[in-house]
């Protein structure tokens, strides 16, 4: 385990309801918290490793968590690199807009519903983006 799944994890919250079943949801936020902790808590050993225990810190420790630090996001980098790229081989889910994701559950059909204050918006803006998958 290391820290590189702690930004593309924490930034892609919204992206597991798309990805998992409705009835795991709750599951996956779980196993996905867990695995941040765990690599929020080896990050914290592996800074305080390269500083060490004394009291006074050479810069040159610090330099190398920098480097630490860079790794971990070049890791970040290169993860969310790679799951946009599968994600467009497999059809796109993760990045479709609202408007995408109705053209492709309803054809574009959408209806315009006349709000209360007169203020005329799209069916669609009221629907929650998700479907239930069975």
């Amino acid at each position: 385990m290391c820290s590189c799944f702690i930004p593309p994890q924490a930034s892609m919250w919204p992206s597991i309801p798309l990805v998992v079943n409705p009835a795991t949801i709750g599951t996956a936020m779980g196993l996905t918290t867990s695995i941040q902790m765990i690599g929020i808590g080896i990050s914290n050993l592996v800074v305080g490793q390269i500083l060490g225990k004394g009291r006074d810190v050479p810069v040159s420790r610090w330099n190398f968590v920098m480097m630490f630090l860079l790794a971990n996001t070049l890791a970040c980098i290169t993860a969310s690199l790679f799951l946009n790229i599968n994600d467009r081989r497999k059809g796109g889910v993760l990045n479709l807009s609202r408007k995408q994701k109705q053209a492709l559950t309803d054809g574009g059909k959408g209806t315009t519903v006349q709000a209360a204050d007169g203020d005329s918006s799209s069916e669609d803006e009221r629907e929650p983006l998700l479907t239930n998958r069975k």
